[in-house]
């Protein structure tokens, strides 16, 4: 009978079936590692870190509005001088941890020549 017992542990291991069911706990994998929690990212905490690099990077204070949500799109309004600054905006605002998106609604001001 000991045997028999030892046959079917080492099919069962061997994922053969010798008309032995197996329990379910044997059927599954055993798992240590316990799965990772990803931190969303704090919508206002990143649209601060924004405001600080385009005022850094860009020179640019109050004439752009930024918006994040909760999924770390962050969305930037508002006029820029050219179309450098405006992807210096663009760059400065893809650079912040957390961002996982830029949209750029932005508009570059025509230039005044007197």
């Amino acid at each position: 009978m000991a045997l028999k017992q030892l046959v079917a542990t080492v099919a069962m291991g061997a994922g053969l079936s010798l008309g032995v069911v197996q329990p379910t706990w044997a059927q599954q994998p055993i798992t240590t590692e316990q799965p990772v929690e990803q931190s969303m990212p704090n919508p206002t905490a990143t649209q601060q870190q924004i405001k600080n690099e385009l005022s850094r990077e860009v020179g640019i204070d109050n004439a752009i509005e930024v918006k994040v949500d909760a999924n770390g799109v962050a969305k930037l309004l508002g006029p820029v001088e050219s179309g450098e600054e405006e992807q210096e905006a663009v760059d400065a605002a893809k650079s912040v941890p957390g961002v996982t998106k830029v949209k750029d609604d932005l508009r570059v001001l025509p230039s005044y020549t007197p």
